[in-house]
């Protein structure tokens, strides 16, 4: 084969793996990065207060929605009125730009002495 030849070859060789990696790799580790927005953000966290519609830690406030899943320290699934509160826990959220983040999920590692499931008193004005 002529010196010219083999030089386009290689190139084609090259240019057609690189348009492969592109075709199979590209787009896999696109949506990968996609989906760790979807999945959001997790902490390890004390949950000192709770109440209907949030937590809070010792950090900031989280709102709890209808499809927050709380889970017990043997992933059993809990409501938020069965969970003891002070307790250790690590949490997945999803932050959100002005506003409290959203948790997607709670999953209890330790409860603390003295923890409740009741909720927290009425402040008085």
């Amino acid at each position: 084969m002529p010196k010219i030849t083999k030089r386009y070859l290689i190139k084609a060789v090259v240019l057609s793996l690189m348009w492969g990696a592109w075709i199979f790799i590209g787009p896999g580790a696109i949506s990968a990065e996609e989906g760790k927005k979807v999945f959001g953000k997790s902490s390890l966290v004390l949950i000192q207060f709770k109440y209907k519609d949030a937590i809070l830690t010792s950090e900031q406030r989280f709102l709890i929605t209808e499809q927050t899943k709380i889970l017990d320290s043997n992933g059993k699934e809990m409501t938020i009125r069965d969970l003891p509160v002070p307790c250790k826990a690590k949490i997945l959220y999803q932050p959100l730009t002005n506003n409290d983040p959203n948790v997607l999920q709670i999953i209890i590692s330790q409860v603390l002495p003295g923890a409740s499931t009741a909720w927290p008193s009425p402040v008085s004005e």
